[in-house]
């Protein structure tokens, strides 16, 4: 599991996210159509259900709605029956650990099986149904492709297509699985270094990802650094905008927030776009600064 904590790592994510992932799942596989995930709230990974047992393996990602609760498990490889057993046990725990009679439902996201309804018979009356989503009916290359154009076109890049780059993985491709979180991570930076998008649910489903899967130590380093960066940078633009307000307009906070984007090596044109400083006055912050 990823070592940053579960309830920082989607701590700006919007519930239109979180929505538009379930909506995802829900036209991918036609054995969930009737959930109803309508909802006013939702929460990622809720601190009751997380603070279970570091040692107690804990499903990838939890969302709770006004009346249910939705665990989602990242896979790459069929679902035997020591899976049935783990997945039974993470909606066990977190059956225990929640402190409302929400139910709960269990969803596998797969890269190698078709989309399909399994079953975990405990016993001849006792069922444990586990609905599996494939996504492999999408073109991971193609989406790829289409955001690397946007970013050469300065195109705008919507959250519905971030949400599929960071699942492209999962979906079908020419290249291997860990070719293809490379590509995607690399992708993801990119998209982050134009401006064109910065939501950070994408880069924490991503580091999930990659932590599951990446098992070469030098490749996930490089790539989990990535991810981490990107999230500490995002991170930090949304604390500066929590403790100093609404920034717009004040002179003072865009030549800081300029100064902090020469040190990520942002261009002199991003750093205008963003900041609303004209390119002379970023010239010189960065003269003054030294970069």
């Amino acid at each position: 599991m990823v070592h940053q904590s579960e309830d920082q790592l989607f701590k700006y994510a919007t519930k239109e996210d979180g929505f538009g992932l379930l909506k995802l799942l829900k036209e991918s596989n036609a054995n969930i159509k009737e959930i109803d995930f309508e909802s006013e709230n939702l929460t990622y990974n809720p601190t009751e259900l997380v603070e279970l047992d570091p040692k107690i393996y804990k499903t990838d990602m939890i969302l709770e709605l006004d009346h249910l609760i939705v665990l989602t498990e990242f896979q790459s490889t069929i679902v035997k029956t020591i899976d049935e057993k783990r997945y039974r046990l993470y909606t066990a725990l977190v059956d225990y650990a929640k402190r409302n009679n929400k139910p709960l439902i269990l969803i596998v996201i797969s890269t190698a099986e078709k989309t399909k309804i399994k079953e975990y018979k405990i016993n001849k009356d006792c069922v444990f149904t586990i609905p599996i989503v494939s996504l492999k009916d999408f073109d991971g290359d193609k989406i790829i492709n289409n955001i690397e154009n946007k970013i050469k076109n300065n195109q705008k890049i919507t959250r519905h297509e971030m949400l599929n780059l960071a699942l492209a993985p999962f979906m079908s491709s020419k290249k291997p699985l860990d070719k293809q979180i490379e590509k995607t991570v690399k992708t993801l930076d990119e998209v982050r270094k134009s401006m064109k998008c910065s939501s950070d649910f994408v880069f924490g489903i991503e580091l999930l990802i990659v932590e599951k899967f990446i098992k070469n130590e030098r490749q996930h380093k490089k790539l989990t650094n990535i991810l981490r960066d990107t999230m500490k940078i995002i991170d930090e633009w949304r604390q500066e905008d929590y403790e100093n307000g609404k920034q717009e307009g004040k002179e003072e906070e865009k030549i800081n927030t300029a100064k902090n984007m020469l040190k990520e090596n942002y261009t002199i044109k991003q750093i205008a776009k963003i900041t609303q400083l004209n390119i002379e006055s970023i010239k010189q912050i960065k003269a003054e600064s030294g970069k």
